[in-house]
């Protein structure tokens, strides 16, 4: 016992002490950034260009290392630091003070308006990059328009071209800030991402916010182009290629790429026509090589960080998308509702409110969409099950498919598919919550469901005081007929289990919208039915052996040892071709002056060595570590029992009379919230909400009035929206 406690302390130690560097490398970069547009980056710059710049890796090379490096090591002592908090027994306390405290994460400040739901912090982030913006804009100019002399201009300009010269310019350096954190949410399995515990859905989010930024800045960069060589009758130059500097033809191009992909992107287009966006997106490979030949490969090594870093997890993404399965079984809960289980690896574990990507070949070799985990990892350690609406063409195609090969209910065993995934926070925040108000429209029941189950697991433990808070339950669940109760028959794994009812409440209210009260009793006898009818699953065979391919642990990424490994090996590999390509065969010409050597030619390699960087010594360290690990043995009786604690009928309860169904009127949440928070001490409330926008907007405004900032004995409901639509 006392070792296991000095390896904690230990442990923890190690993981402070890797937290504070994380911090530290994060403010150096960050400073750099502030500095860029000074007299002082000129001198360090200079400096580190005369000292640093070598033979191997030119002035590319220094600027490099200063904004991309940081990147590198964050993201290789980033995966350290999650390994070794893995390790850290969870204890989670509660709150000593007689008051609650503010968080700006889950306060919903802003609700209705054009960026949607906005939380405080997120909004105090979005202010220091736009201030961070208009410092680097205006110092740019400042300095810039300070040193012009109208009487010392070049022979044909006037002092306004000049200035409309060096404001394009700048814009142009501008829009390396905010595109310099595109690519970080929308790597899925990113380190980034999980060092902040944000998870990819929501992440996608500050991707639309940042490339609305970038792709302003760089309308206004090229507005100002255009009005200027058109004020000269110089507009042939924007379809000039040079050997060396700007190509502004290629900017051109990427900047015509660029507005495809933003209009497409649009949530109108994107929510009707998903189609349309997804191949239309997959352009941004174009967009990269474009920017590249149009700044060349000293500008494009300022932004090559969080590039890096994406293309790693696209290689691990698309590793793993090529392994293939077999469907365990597909149910229709009703018309429109299909329940879908795949074979699971025991090795596999994922939190709650984790999602898959999930590719049908059948229907689409490259559409691949996501949906939320229905089961927990510690209560289903053989199998991942998914609830799919087939409202739009891509899953009414799959309702299609699947009953063209069921039999009595049950998915054809040829029906093949791919996963990608899980993809979820690192660490579970729910637990820290003594209250939990989930609010569910219609399909959104879906993350409820791994939630419940995550719940009881925990409350089935001992030690269930230390490691969840969760005392108290609430499901408000609204949908517009009562066929959509059929859902409900998903819960009943958990709900059985009457060993959890000591520690946890639970209170499930169902409203449905579009129906009136004197049909219930038909309903319930409906919905009881279904509920028999649904436990039977097919597993696999009594010898818990698979008969089918399983969804096993991320490649490269059981452990962050494993994707530090590759992150690293793929960034000595892509610096090891690079240095020999720039010692070997630019220098020689070159001479580091940058205007001899083709920058289209130096922009071929730098794609070159990333290609062989990440797929060769990437690939190659992912082969051995595939080929080292050893394969954890699951006892047979073990997962049995595990998976058994879902019996196969369900008779012991009759969920819809314990809990409360409402017909003709959607959910008050104003005194549904008044109800829970009424006569008890301040308390943190976690509210989790899934449903469609206004569904989202209603909430928020729920819990902002519900939470008092300047009261300290008031309670506080924290917002949590789950939103799965990319």
């Amino acid at each position: 016992m006392g070792s296991v406690v000095k390896q904690q302390a230990a442990t923890r130690a190690l993981c402070t002490f890797l937290g504070w560097v994380l911090w530290g490398i994060f403010i150096f970069w960050i400073v750099f950034w502030i500095l860029k547009p000074t007299a002082t980056w000129d001198h360090l710059s200079n400096s580190i260009t005369q000292h640093a710049a070598t033979t191997y890796f030119g002035r590319a090379g220094c600027f490099a290392l200063i904004f991309s490096v940081p990147i590198f090591v964050i993201a290789i002592i980033g995966a350290l630091y999650l390994e070794f908090s893995s390790k850290l027994i969870p204890t989670i306390k509660k709150r000593s003070l007689k008051f609650v405290r503010f968080n700006p994460w889950t306060y919903p400040l802003l609700v209705r308006g054009p960026l949607g739901i906005v939380t405080a912090a997120e909004l105090m982030i979005l202010g220091g990059l736009l201030a961070l913006l208009a410092w680097t804009l205006t110092t740019f100019l400042t300095r810039d328009f300070s040193t012009l002399d109208p009487n010392k201009l070049p022979k044909g300009w006037t002092l306004w071209q000049k200035k409309l010269n060096k404001s394009g310019t700048r814009l142009g350096l501008l829009g390396l800030v905010p595109f310099s954190l595109l690519f970080f949410p929308v790597s899925r399995g990113s380190v980034i991402l999980q060092l902040i515990n944000i998870p990819f859905e929501r992440a996608a989010k500050y991707h639309i916010w940042i490339a609305n930024v970038t792709l302003v800045i760089w309308s206004i960069h090229g507005l100002v182009f255009t009005i200027l060589w058109g004020s000269r009758n110089e507009l042939h130059l924007l379809w000039q290629w040079k050997k060396t500097g700007v190509n502004n033809v290629c900017g051109v191009i990427t900047f015509i790429i660029g507005v495809i992909m933003g209009l497409t992107a649009m949530h109108p287009i994107r929510k009707s026509k998903f189609e349309i966006f997804y191949y239309t997106h997959h352009l941004y490979v174009f967009f990269v090589f474009g920017f590249m030949l149009h700044v060349g490969d000293v500008v494009f090594s300022t932004i090559l960080g969080g590039l890096f870093l994406f293309f790693v997890d696209r290689f691990l993404r698309l590793v793993q998308s090529r392994h293939k399965m077999t469907t365990m079984s597909a149910q229709f809960l009703h018309a429109n509702m299909v329940e879908v289980k795949f074979p699971k690896s025991p090795c596999l574990s994922y939190n709650t409110l984790s999602a898959i990507f999930l590719n049908f070949p059948k229907l689409s070799t490259l559409q691949w969409h996501p949906f939320t985990i229905t089961s927990s990892s510690k209560m289903n350690m053989r199998h991942i099950s998914i609830l799919v609406k087939c409202q739009g063409t891509w899953t009414s195609h799959l309702k299609g498919a699947i009953e063209e090969g069921t039999t009595n209910t049950q998915l054809s065993t040829q029906f093949i598919a791919a996963i990608e995934g899980p993809y979820g926070q690192k660490f579970n925040f729910f637990q820290k919550y003594e209250s939990i108000i989930f609010v569910a429209g219609g399909s959104g029941i879906s993350p409820f469901l791994g939630l419940l189950q995550e719940l009881v697991y925990y409350h089935q433990m001992t030690d269930a005081a230390s490691t969840c808070l969760t005392s108290e339950l609430v499901l408000i669940w609204a949908v517009k007929t009562s066929e959509e109760l059929h859902n409900i028959s998903q819960l009943c794994p958990s709900l059985t289990n009457s060993d959890y009812r000591k520690t946890l409440s639970l209170d499930i209210r169902v409203f449905v919208t579009r129906e009136k009260p004197d049909m219930e009793s038909n309903h319930l006898d409906t919905v009881r039915q279904i509920v028999k009818m649904n436990t039977r699953s097919n597993y696999p065979d009594e010898t818990g052996k698979l008969m089918h391919q399983n969804c096993a642990v991320l490649p490269g990424r059981s452990n962050g040892f494993e994707h530090a490994a590759i992150i690293l090996a793929s960034i000595l590999g892509y610096c090891l071709v690079q240095g020999i390509v720039g010692h070997f065969v630019i220098y020689p010409i070159d001479q580091n002056s940058n205007k001899i050597y083709p920058v289209w030619a130096k922009c071929l390699f730098i794609v070159l060595s990333m290609l062989i960087g990440i797929t060769g010594f990437g690939g190659v360290t992912l082969l051995l570590i595939e080929f080292l690990r050893k394969p954890k043995q699951f006892d047979q009786e073990e997962t049995h029992a595990a998976d058994s604690k879902q019996p196969a009928v369900y008779e012991s309860m009759d969920i819809l009379q314990e809990n409360k169904i409402c017909y003709g009127h959607r959910p008050d949440l104003d005194e549904l919230f008044s109800e829970h928070e009424t006569g008890r001490a301040a308390k943190d409330f976690g509210v989790l909400v899934c449903g469609p926008q206004s569904m989202l907007q209603s909430v928020a405004l729920q819990c902002k009035a519900h939470t008092s900032l300047t009261s300290g004995s008031s309670n506080t409901f924290h917002f949590h929206p789950l939103t799965f639509e990319l």
